[in-house]
């Protein structure tokens, strides 16, 4: 009679590690694929143009993110006219759109405060060339983005400026030493801290998906892909760094400003700014005296001040 093999312990073993290998080698490439859903661009020319918005004074630019995709980007000139602008701020806006629809109140503040911006579309949104979307490519992008912008205006100070996502991409960034050694300062806007915890409270926002928020989240995004508050545990506690975020916030919400806080050494967190806005909001923050106005402007005239000093 023929007897079926013995599968000893040892080639048990083998086999249990192979099947664990192989889900987890599934689940690290499938998180990858769920990451881009949540990018929502939108291609085609961004609109409305930053004369639409009161700035006549702008120009079309393109450049290469560090992996080499050609990016469409504008660059304005601040109230002074741009003939010797305080800092040349480089913005990463948020999801959603492309950039004609992301000219936020904290732009519009650092162009009132005579400093150069630029701003620039992401990979597949806008103008700029098609590629695959992740947080990683968002980094090279603005890593191209700072490039450009060092290598248009050698002598001026250099500011990032991340507004939601783009905060959570310019957060990231910082983890490198080259790019931390390049940016002279740093403000965040409603940015999020953490992807997965980002991804559980949106699910946690919706009636059909709130049940499965913390199993969806923390399974299909990766634990091994570097979070954003990664970055400002490695920011220099010499240079200016702001952080703003509004309590009423239901995109991003508020405790996300906690975590980057909690990520921050103790020297950085004596120097940095951390504002809350009781009634900030994320797509109106700072849009009116309610939604922090003064506030957000006081803070950003004393950032770019501390920046360019």
């Amino acid at each position: 009679m023929h007897r079926p093999p013995v599968v000893t312990k040892p080639r048990r073993r083998a086999l249990l590690r192979g099947l664990a290998l192989c889900g987890a080698l599934f689940l690290v490439g499938f998180s990858g694929c769920f990451e881009r859903f949540g990018f929502m661009p939108s291609a085609g020319t961004p609109f409305p143009t930053p004369d639409a918005n009161g700035w006549k004074d702008w120009r079309d630019v393109y450049f290469e993110s560090r992996d080499g995709l050609r990016l469409h980007g504008w660059i304005i000139e601040g109230r002074a006219g741009g003939a010797d602008p305080r800092a040349v701020v480089v913005h990463a806006h948020g999801n959603a759109g492309n950039m004609g629809c992301q000219f936020v109140a904290p732009v519009r503040m650092c162009l009132e405060e005579g400093c150069r911006v630029l701003m620039f579309d992401y990979r597949s949104f806008g103008l700029s060339a098609k590629g695959a979307l992740s947080r990683l490519s968002a980094v090279e992008d603005a890593a191209g983005a700072l490039a450009f912008a060092r290598r248009e205006f050698p002598g001026a100070r250099l500011l990032l400026l991340g507004q939601s996502m783009g905060g959570a991409t310019a957060a990231l960034a910082m983890r490198e030493e080259g790019l931390r050694a390049a940016v002279d300062g740093l403000c965040l806007v409603s940015a999020f801290a953490d992807w997965r915890v980002e991804a559980c409270d949106m699910l946690k926002s919706n009636p059909v998906t709130w049940l499965l928020a913390y199993p969806l989240a923390y399974t299909l995004l990766s634990p091994f892909r570097p979070e954003p508050k990664e970055g400002l545990a490695a920011w220099p506690p010499e240079k200016p760094l702001l952080l703003i975020h509004g309590k009423a916030d239901w995109i991003v919400p508020y405790h996300h400003l906690a975590i980057f806080a909690a990520a921050l050494r103790d020297d950085v967190r004596a120097g940095a700014r951390l504002l809350t806005l009781p009634r900030g909001s994320h797509n109106e923050l700072a849009e009116s005296p309610e939604e922090g106005a003064a506030e957000v402007r006081a803070a950003i005239r004393e950032w770019i001040g501390a920046a360019t000093r």
